[in-house]
């Protein structure tokens, strides 16, 4: 009895050494490695011209890809769940291509500060991984302001809807 467990413990262990080994494999192949194939459906159809290059899991409970993609020479990153379900699309974007409303917003909080990054979100499913109708755009603002990292999240119309400061010494943990 002692012997059939230990075998199949063995067992086990090989069985899991050969999927990390064909993983790798596909990995050095340019293949995205544990992506399912609904998956890489809904991302070709979602991003047609685009490229992944990077796939890792972004939750525990629920399997949701963070995959990044290069579309038109630019980096996009997604959440995609292993039944194909796209959650959100982020991807840097300049000063000069916010909306007005943003813009504005921006200004009025920043003021002179060096903008450090915008990312714009557009967020296709929410928690519950049901489509919207209409996909959410969210704008991720980071400047410094009296020494402290600022980040603000601004909805089209220019309404903030979450802010975090912190302090440089911060970044460095």
């Amino acid at each position: 009895m002692k012997s059939k467990s230990i075998i199949a413990i063995v067992l086990m262990v090989l069985g899991v050494m050969v999927l990390a080994t064909w993983q790798r494999a596909d990995a050095a192949r340019g293949r995205p490695p544990i992506l399912s194939k609904k998956a890489t459906k809904a991302i070709e159809k979602a991003f047609p011209q685009a490229k992944i290059v990077k796939v890792e899991p972004e939750r525990k409970s629920v399997v949701v890809y963070e995959v990044e993609l290069i579309r038109d020479g630019k980096e996009v990153e997604i959440l995609v769940t292993s039944d194909g379900q796209i959650v959100a699309a982020e991807n840097e974007i300049s000063k000069d291509d916010l909306p007005a409303a943003v813009a504005a917003t921006v200004a009025k909080h920043a003021g002179d500060a060096e903008i450090k990054e915008i990312e714009k979100e557009e967020i296709r499913a929410t928690l519950q991984f049901v489509d919207l109708e209409t996909p959410q755009i969210v704008y991720e603002v980071e400047f410094l302001h009296e020494g402290h990292e600022v980040e603000l999240k601004i909805d089209g119309d220019g309404n903030i809807l979450g802010r975090e400061v912190e302090d440089e010494e911060d970044d460095a943990d």
